[in-house]
């Protein structure tokens, strides 16, 4: 069952002048199916309403009283088509910033699960409904366009598509690959991943060694790739005069290394 809002974002008398709006527009042979965002009627404006509303109900901001009302009204909502267009964008916007598609539960619940249901409808296959089975409903072409566009991966079962995106973008940031051993992104261990690939516990194949030679992939294998205690601290105290600074570890563990350190002074 979907879940709504208990509180709207609507403003009660901007709330009111659109039922009043759908209300008279409701026993007309308008349909709101395609009407444009510029559209008035009876000198209000029907198509700003309309867009307005569906906008809501895109974000899920929408309360089930107001959604009630919207279908008794016969209100197009045009959600799925709607709802699509805005995750993609969310989905976009977290590529762009992190280069890769491996989203977390704990960074993004809804987004994380939006991805997974995208891989899903690509795959195809049946899908448990109100207790009936059902299938997932394909990818048109535009979408799978898209969504191949901010490199999304439909075929996670492998370790090797997990990482690998992680992998170059941390390559970009630092310049090289010596990943400390405690380095997470997210829920995933990329240090303990390149120290496997080092250590011939994970096998790459020759277009995988390919891609990591382009990063000036370093094979030798050291035990020890955790940043040590006095390079956390140096860090800790370039960071009050460099703010561009950048740690391999965890913001988080350089402060409480630091807080440990002021304890024990």
């Amino acid at each position: 069952m979907a879940k709504y809002p208990t509180k709207s974002i609507f403003n009660p008398t901007y709330w009111n002048e659109i039922v009043e709006a759908f209300t008279l527009l409701k026993d007309s042979s308008i349909s709101t199916e395609h009407l444009p965002e510029d559209f008035i009627w009876r000198g209000m404006p029907i198509g700003k309403y309309l867009e307005r509303v569906r906008q809501v109900r895109c974000e899920n901001k929408l309360t089930a009283e107001e959604m009630k009302i919207m279908k008794k009204l016969h209100v197009d909502m045009q959600y799925l088509e709607r709802r699509w267009m805005y995750m993609y964008q969310r989905a976009k916007a977290y590529y762009l910033q992190f280069g890769h598609l491996s989203i977390s539960s704990k960074e993004d619940l809804e987004l994380s699960k939006w991805v997974t249901d995208q891989r899903r409808r690509y795959v195809g296959g049946p899908r448990k409904r109100k207790n009936h089975m059902a299938v997932y409903t394909p990818l048109t072409d535009e979408q799978r366009r898209l969504l191949e566009e901010i490199e999304i991966v439909w075929d996670t079962s492998s370790t090797w598509y997990k990482y690998s995106p992680l992998l170059k973008k941390y390559y970009e940031e630092m310049h090289d690959t010596n990943v400390p051993t405690t380095f997470f992104v997210g829920h995933l261990n990329l240090g303990y991943f390149v120290n496997c690939i080092r250590t011939g516990r994970f096998n790459v194949t020759e277009e995988q060694k390919a891609f990591l030679n382009k990063m000036n992939f370093d094979w030798e294998y050291r035990p020890i790739k955790s940043t040590s205690f006095p390079e956390q601290a140096t860090f800790y105290y370039f960071s009050f005069w460099y703010t561009d600074a950048i740690s391999r570890c965890k913001i988080l563990v350089v402060q409480l290394c630091f807080h440990t350190l002021q304890i024990i002074i």
